[in-house]
């Protein structure tokens, strides 16, 4: 993590509150890096998207104000609350702005990547762009983003709408405009997604142990949702990436739980009518989050709970634990 001096001179240097970012529209290359195979970034990071589209930067756009910052740390996305305005936004939206600056990640990992790539393919031609991690991290972000916010395929597929409605709404892919922003690296690339106005699961608490269930419950249902319907596997899926938007009241449990930060996320396909059963995974992180209360601050009620809940849930194939094994579960014939 960035030191708080260091974090002040991200911030002061680029994007600091009340600064004006002018963007325009990109179209970001196919995912690679961390989970996809190495020779995706060799030979889709200079040809046009799959869709056909020239991956430069266009000139539709608009600007950003900066009205807050959320995340400023080297080696990750810059996280900024913004006032997107421009055609494609209406009269102005309060948005979120992850913004991929390569000369904010500068870490030994960054270097690795590099000295990587060049093992992998080391052609000669220095002329090509090298992929680097800020380009990986927004190529697999933008793609998930992409995959969870297809509206057509929401209206005529209820079990994708309800994955859709777990994560923010999507708003494109950017990049700064560089020429008018003398402080920022050449078109550094962002994603917008909508602002959602809710604590992070990290820094939430509420004693009520059934409303604890009810937002475990609706986090688990989440992160099925998202893989079986629509094809994407967060794999970092930990309480800081995780909202909570709510006061608690009403009959349901009065909260809602989004997903969010899939810059280390993969693109799955869909296997079978139903989700094999969420307990695979999840028994085996439950100490885990048992160890923060979530739901209950007992390995053994959590494991009881999770059994009960989705055991034999009829959204999913059943599952039946291994007697030897409580860890280990397997079909339930």
């Amino acid at each position: 993590m960035a030191t708080k001096s260091s974090t002040s001179r991200i911030r002061g240097m680029r994007y600091r509150e009340n600064h004006c970012l002018r963007i325009v529209r990109d179209v970001p290359p196919a995912p690679f890096g961390h989970f996809y195979p190495a020779t995706i970034a060799n030979t889709e990071l200079n040809n046009d998207s799959e869709d056909g589209m020239p991956r430069t930067p266009c000139a539709v756009g608009g600007t950003l104000t900066v009205k807050s910052v959320i995340q400023c740390r080297k080696n990750h996305a810059q996280v900024l609350v913004v006032r997107a305005e421009g055609s494609e936004f209406g009269n102005g939206k309060d948005l979120i702005a992850k913004i991929y600056d390569e000369q904010l990640y500068v870490s030994e990992s960054h270097r690795a990547f590099d000295n990587e790539s060049d093992d992998e393919d080391d052609d000669g031609d220095d002329d090509e762009p090298a992929p680097t991690p800020a380009l990986a991290a927004y190529s697999r972000e933008a793609a998930a983003y992409k995959a969870l916010n297809d509206k057509v395929k929401a209206e005529h597929d209820q079990k994708y709408a309800r994955a859709m409605g777990r994560v923010p709404k999507y708003y494109g892919s950017w990049a700064v405009d560089a020429t008018n922003n003398v402080s920022v690296a050449a078109n550094p690339k962002l994603i917008l997604l909508e602002y959602i106005k809710a604590d992070s699961m990290e820094d939430f608490w509420i004693d009520d142990e059934d409303k604890r269930k009810n937002i475990m419950k609706q986090l688990i249902e989440a992160e099925s949702d998202l893989s079986f319907y629509a094809g994407v596997q967060h794999d970092d899926l930990l309480p800081r990436n995780v909202l909570i938007q709510g006061d608690g009241d009403g009959d349901a449990g009065g909260f809602k739980v989004y997903i969010v930060d899939f810059d280390i996320s993969r693109m799955g396909v869909q296997v079978g009518e139903k989700y094999q059963n969420p307990l695979y995974h999840w028994i085996r992180s439950a100490s885990a989050w048992t160890a923060q209360g979530w739901p209950k601050e007992d390995l053994n009620c959590t494991l009881q709970w999770m059994w009960d809940t989705f055991g034999d849930n009829p959204d999913y194939y059943p599952a039946t634990a291994d007697t030897s094994n409580r860890f280990w579960l397997y079909p339930k014939k």
